[in-house]
């Protein structure tokens, strides 16, 4: 409970700055003074989030062991792809960026857009909003499919001169038990990768993404997580391992989007990463196993 205290009252204290930065950025009449607000709207998130990852790392004891095998690169423009189990995927994915690479956008429902304060401040942080229609919703209008990935190739574009770490998830969803059981996953902590906001990110960026960031999270001894065992501190450790990968040519030699012969690479690139990282986070957050570490 003490840490979700400490994570409210950080998040009214960050409103503070941010919303006037983010009404600058809203009326700014230049490009150069929407550039200047929206880099004073990334230093408030920056240093909110470290904020909170103090405040959790403090309260509930856990123990966060970061593998860096990225290098340094705050000036450039990465897609990470990540495996997602739990609400606090995203608190520690930002502990491992800070400071060695740009700083992080999301997609988020578009619904979260027109939320008081809340859809302001990540517009000002220039988060990707989409529709994440279901596969229902697909079925009844086929003119919805490929819409999210058109937003995301639309926003990529636009961030081809600018330094940004763009986070896909591509399992889509939280990994779960059921879940995994529902869609009959070959992985035991992971759901099958898509391929579409990798393929479509890749199109937006061209030649100028100048890397694939791979961030792995392992809840020790948890194979079910969640951000209430976190914050309780009933996961003791969170291992992270962060790899820098170079783009695939095969990934910009054609259309990444529609080119077969592109698909199957990115499907075969993302099918080799989630066999290895799957194999790993099993024997992690197995409480049989030994293994506390990448």
């Amino acid at each position: 409970m003490a840490s979700i205290v400490g994570i409210v009252l950080i998040t009214l204290a960050g409103v503070i700055p941010l919303v006037p930065v983010a009404l600058a950025k809203r009326v700014a009449r230049s490009e150069r003074a929407r550039e200047r607000a929206g880099r004073a709207a990334i230093a408030v998130a920056r240093y909110w989030a470290r904020a909170c990852n103090a405040v959790v790392i403090a309260i509930s004891g856990v123990r966060v062991s970061l593998q860096h095998e990225a290098g340094d690169s705050l000036n450039g423009r990465f897609v990470l792809i990540g495996n997602h189990q739990c609400a606090a995927d995203p608190l520690f994915l930002v502990y491992a960026l800070d400071g060695r690479f740009p700083f992080p956008r999301f997609c988020l429902k578009r619904s979260l857009r027109r939320l008081p304060v809340i859809g302001l401040a990540f517009w000002a942080l220039d988060y990707i909003f989409v529709d994440r229609h279901s596969r229902e919703a697909v079925r009844r209008n086929p003119a919805l499919r490929g819409r999210d990935a058109e937003s995301i190739e639309h926003a990529c574009r636009g961030f081809r001169d600018h330094s940004i770490t763009f986070v896909n998830y591509p399992e889509g969803t939280r990994s779960t038990a059921a879940k995994r059981r529902a869609v009959d996953s070959p992985y035991k902590t992971l759901l099958p990768p898509r391929t579409g906001g990798l393929r479509y990110a890749v199109r937006g960026f061209g030649a100028s993404l100048d890397g694939i960031l791979d961030l792995s999270i392992g809840y020790v001894d948890a194979p079910a997580p969640t951000l209430w065992a976190v914050l309780t501190g009933r996961i003791s450790t969170v291992v992270l391992r962060l790899q820098r990968l170079e783009v695939p040519p095969e990934f910009l030699t054609a259309d990444a989007t529609s080119d077969p012969d592109a698909v199957d690479a990115i499907r075969a690139f993302l099918e080799a990463r989630w066999r290895a990282k799957d194999k790993a986070l099993a024997e992690i957050q197995s409480p049989a196993s030994v293994r506390r570490g990448f």
